[in-house]
């Protein structure tokens, strides 16, 4: 199939998408990395004992946010881990965070989806999208030549 490249046409406007979509996301997870490693830099590692679930019903399936107890300069806090799961961890269970001294109520548990994940998912669809771009682009200037 030799289709001419015109600026208006399904390609091209197609290809402008896929890039105006996947260069933010490669930048979104590029500094998705770079404030994560600041932070684990600057943070402290302590350890926290789940006391209780926070019960949600947002589908079909219930979700529960875990209540993490935890010691941090000399005084006892409490926080909800900010996703939900199908009840993953259990009253008793101690858990890993990393606590920023700044902000002491600002935790990141020791898993590796919460450290790195929406970075992975980022970094993964750009490189998909971007390379899907590049391989299209190619294809269509090479059909232009001849």
């Amino acid at each position: 199939m030799n289709w001419k490249w015109k600026l208006t046409s399904f390609p091209t406007v197609a290809l402008g998408f896929i890039f105006l979509v996947g260069l933010p996301l490669l930048v979104f997870s590029i500094r998705q990395i770079m404030k994560r490693r600041e932070f684990l830099a600057a943070s402290v590692r302590v350890q926290g004992t789940v006391v209780g679930h926070e019960v949600a019903q947002i589908t079909r399936q219930k979700t529960y946010r875990p209540l993490i107890r935890y010691q941090f300069d000399g005084l006892e806090r409490e926080v909800h881990f900010s996703y939900g799961s199908p009840r993953a961890l259990k009253v008793g269970d101690t858990v890993v965070l990393y606590v920023n001294p700044a902000a002491p109520e600002t935790i990141v548990a020791h898993e590796w989806f919460e450290l790195w994940g929406s970075a992975f998912l980022a970094g993964f669809a750009s490189v998909i999208l971007l390379s899907f771009w590049c391989w299209a682009f190619y294809m269509s200037a090479r059909s232009l030549k001849g």
